[in-house]
């Protein structure tokens, strides 16, 4: 796995969304978010996570159109492992295991989160 920058709350938000899709442009994020950001907010947010490799960007019809550069496991590793070790003082993989159990993440995800929390743990 190549180097995964660490995932701040809002830009965890903005995948989250993106996630649920295909490619969306800067008001479509905007308006499926829960909260009370400008518009200009979100665009200055995503433009820094194309910067980090988080987001790819390109251009359909003079309008530019986002789309996750990385995985919901991939974020879900970063956010399980920060969660993990700086607030519960848990082994990450104990975390993990509690996703079994969701409806929310397909065992695809769930196997794939577990292989990139162990490599997280590795470094």
């Amino acid at each position: 796995m190549s180097e995964l920058p660490d995932l701040s709350k809002a830009e965890y938000k903005i995948l989250n969304v993106m996630w649920k899709g295909d490619e969306f442009s800067i008001r479509e994020v905007h308006d499926a978010l829960d909260n009370s950001w400008a518009l200009s907010t979100t665009k200055t947010t995503i433009e820094r996570m194309c910067k980090k490799g988080l987001v790819e960007r390109r251009n359909l019809h003079g309008i530019n159109v986002y789309k996750p550069a990385i995985s919901r496991p991939a974020g879900l590793a970063r956010w399980v492992s920060f969660f993990a070790d700086h607030v519960l003082g848990l082994d990450s993989r104990t975390v993990v295991s509690m996703f079994g159990e969701s409806e929310n993440i397909s065992d695809k995800e769930l196997k794939e989160l577990n292989k990139l929390v162990k490599q997280l743990q590795d470094k």
